[in-house]
């Protein structure tokens, strides 16, 4: 869906209005599930989704994941010609000769499929996904380019620090993996927007 609203509407504000009505949509049938679900242990599994981690998964898990995640990392490395000149402006972009319509779909299908295999074999984890080509953005001189590959590396690295966190930290029951990487990454992102802001000022 996302992607077909993608390939309609060029406007980044309304492909964003149109996320977070998804976003709101997908939540909603979480709810009915938690409604009108029976069952106590379906719900149980259903929140420990909802909280994220990666606790007893193992190799068949990532098998079923790898399809979508191989073709969706390949849809981003054929739309990175694109991300490039969008990154200089729709203007540019629309002159540079490239098929920017198909490359722009490519890029929003290939994140949704990367996104949503994650998703569904870890759960809801927050903020690494934000926070991780934020902080790799500066060594790579803001190319998306060159940020596609160290991104995902640097989120691997945060997801596997923050899983260490969660399992040290003394409780009487394990803090999920989503509210270790919500709780830190909140304020991370937060202090990223500001140093943003601050750039567009100057």
């Amino acid at each position: 869906m996302v992607a077909l609203l993608a390939a309609r509407f060029r406007e980044p504000e309304t492909l964003i209005l149109f996320g977070v009505a998804l976003a709101a949509l997908g939540g909603a049938m979480t709810a009915l599930i938690f409604n009108l679900s029976p069952s106590p242990i379906t719900l149980a599994e259903v929140l420990s989704w909802l909280q994220g981690s990666v606790a007893n998964r193992d190799w068949s898990d990532l098998a079923w994941a790898a399809p979508p995640m191989a073709l969706g990392a390949g849809l981003c490395l054929y739309a990175a010609a694109g991300l490039r000149m969008l990154a200089l402006g729709d203007e540019t972009a629309a002159l540079s000769g490239l098929p920017m319509a198909r490359l722009r779909v490519a890029a929003v299908a290939g994140a949704a499929l990367l996104t949503g295999a994650s998703v569904a074999m870890a759960g809801v984890i927050g903020f690494v996904g934000l926070a991780a080509p934020h902080m790799v953005r500066g060594a790579v001189s803001d190319d998306p380019t060159r940020t596609l590959a160290p991104s995902a590396l640097a989120g691997a690295i945060l997801l596997t620090l923050a899983d260490l966190v969660a399992r040290v930290i003394p409780s009487e029951t394990e803090l999920r993996l989503g509210v270790v990487t919500a709780l830190f990454g909140a304020p991370l992102f937060a202090l990223i927007a500001w140093r943003a802001a601050r750039s567009w000022r100057a």
